[in-house]
């Protein structure tokens, strides 16, 4: 399996090895049912969390993918509440923190999203999503970044402006390559987080 091959894919990008991460939850007063072990990402992903709403366990894969080991992948069943913890990850390890959404469903949340975070600051969003009125809106805020092309952003149709394909360059560009079936692959143990 390879990301482009989803129509709705939701990541993180946390800028350090799993191991800090699990010290820091197994710290946090917070219920979290943790397992840390070795886990088939590609399988686990699409049975336990795929396409799966949050119905009162948000759960969350965390795993360091053998093509860029120095940083841990984010993946989860609903991203409000994982998007938060990854925020909240960041914030207390003063980490740099990369979340992407592509969303080409048509659902009532149609939301194509890069969100770029250092430490406790959020450095960028570009967002392009289905308004409450039907009506697509397209958002960004801070300052662009080295690997974007700003003139996708002056494109007339808004659902062009920040698309999956997009992000997916984007991703490219920071070191993550969607395209690649290793990307879900690791011989490290991963972090199974339920909330």
């Amino acid at each position: 399996m390879n990301a482009t091959e989803l129509n709705s894919f939701t990541f993180a990008i946390i800028d350090c090895d799993i191991i800090s991460i699990k010290n820091y939850l197994e710290k946090q007063d917070y219920e979290y049912r943790i397992t840390y072990e070795n886990i088939d990402v590609e399988s686990f992903y699409f049975q336990n969390m795929y396409l799966q709403p949050i119905k009162g366990t948000a759960k969350g894969l965390f795993f360091n993918p053998e093509t860029k080991p120095k940083v841990t992948l984010v993946l989860g069943n609903g991203w409000g509440c994982w998007g938060s913890l990854c925020n909240n990850i960041s914030s207390n390890l003063l980490l740099n923190n990369i979340q992407i959404t592509i969303n080409n469903e048509r659902p009532k949340h149609l939301i194509n999203q890069i969100v770029i975070r250092e430490g406790k600051k959020t450095i960028r969003v570009v967002q392009m999503l289905l308004g409450d009125n039907d009506k697509m809106e397209f958002l960004q805020v801070g300052n662009p970044l080295w690997f974007e092309n700003v003139e996708y952003y002056k494109k007339r149709r808004i659902k062009d402006r920040i698309n999956k394909n997009i992000l997916i360059e984007y991703a490219n560009k920071i070191g993550i390559d969607l395209t690649s079936s290793d990307l879900f692959k690791t011989s490290q143990k991963s972090l199974y987080v339920e909330l």
